[in-house]
């Protein structure tokens, strides 16, 4: 049901897989910079600190929403 593969008729699971290479293609088209190997546009100081440390993998308990959260995130500046 979930084979990815076009003869097998899995529309659903092909159709996710290709929203997820869109949503990366858009992903790097609008991002301004790019913090530890990930793209990242619209963030402050702050964000692009624990963006950094989320990257490392400090703090791997926390994700990215909680971290932006913490430091009033993106939009909350």
């Amino acid at each position: 049901m979930t084979s990815g593969r076009a003869a097998s008729g899995d529309g659903l699971h092909l159709l996710s897989m290709d929203l997820h290479k869109g949503v990366n293609r858009l992903q790097s088209e609008i991002s301004t910079e790019e913090v530890d190997g990930t793209k990242a546009y619209g963030i402050n100081q702050t964000d692009r600190s624990l963006l950094a440390a989320f990257m490392r993998g400090d703090g791997v308990d926390a994700s990215p929403t909680a971290l932006m959260c913490q430091s009033g995130g993106a939009g909350h500046h």
